[in-house]
């Protein structure tokens, strides 16, 4: 790929290979960070450039590749993820041993899901999501039952409501704040089991993506693929689920 610039305008081409020769403007193309197709994060403006696969036919944002400035490498992904190939794979196992809760610094609810299978969830929420710009944050396509996110997401969902925390995980909490938050969550829970809607109760991420010695994430920004998007609620009377914010 080769990259020039005119009178303050910035396109990216790709040459003669796997793509056919294309040219468009990488400075107003991402104009509402539009997400790489990639890896599946936000692409800010200027930063990308837009291609057309001729199996698509359609324009995709991707992050521009990784390149050499002054002896340190600028550009690229910044998570190596690919979407295509997370997807292409065999969902992972998964069951109930393997979900932990525990709290934030905040005294927020965050549950923690094994790598594998938190990054399975941010790829398939990332693959057709929409985004509602001004408006929310978006939502993903619906997984209907039978599905493997159908499956997963209601076991997230069925031990959210059924097993909070341990008392343990509030010590770092001032003794008042931590009794507010364990009725807080409560409510949460009991609401969950009733409506079957997370929204705002608690954070899904991969162990990875967790401390649990400073009750924070870890890293967040190079482990955006352990986190995935929105919060989880059914929909459809109970027959699918699907990703929200």
């Amino acid at each position: 790929m080769s990259t020039s610039t005119r009178r303050g305008r910035t396109t990216a081409r790709y040459g003669r290979g796997q793509y056919p020769a294309q040219t468009r403007d990488i400075t107003t193309v991402n104009k509402f960070l539009a997400p790489c197709t990639r890896c599946g994060c936000d692409v800010p403006t200027g930063t990308g450039y837009a291609i057309k696969p001729v199996d698509t036919g359609k324009w995709e944002t991707r992050h521009q590749e990784p390149r050499k400035v002054d002896g340190r490498t600028v550009g690229g992904c910044p998570i190596d993820v690919d979407l295509a190939e997370v997807l292409g794979q065999d969902p992972p196992a998964f069951d109930r041993h393997m979900v932990r809760q525990t709290v934030d610094t905040m005294g927020r609810d965050i549950i923690v899901i094994p790598d594998v299978v938190a990054v399975r969830i941010y790829a398939e929420t990332k693959k057709g999501w929409r985004e509602f710009r001004g408006h929310a944050d978006g939502e993903s396509r619906k997984f209907g039952k039978g599905t493997w996110m159908y499956d997963a997401t209601s076991l997230i969902m069925i031990e959210y409501a059924a097993n909070p925390p341990s008392r343990d995980e509030y010590d770092h909490r001032d003794p008042d704040d931590a009794r507010g938050d364990v009725e807080r969550s409560a409510r949460y829970r009991k609401g969950t089991l009733q409506h079957g809607h997370m929204a705002g109760c608690a954070f899904i991420v991969g162990e990875s993506g967790w401390n649990f010695d400073a009750h924070w994430w870890r890293d967040h920004g190079t482990t955006r693929h352990l986190h995935p998007n929105g919060f989880p609620y059914l929909t459809d009377n109970g027959t699918a689920v699907q990703y929200g914010g």
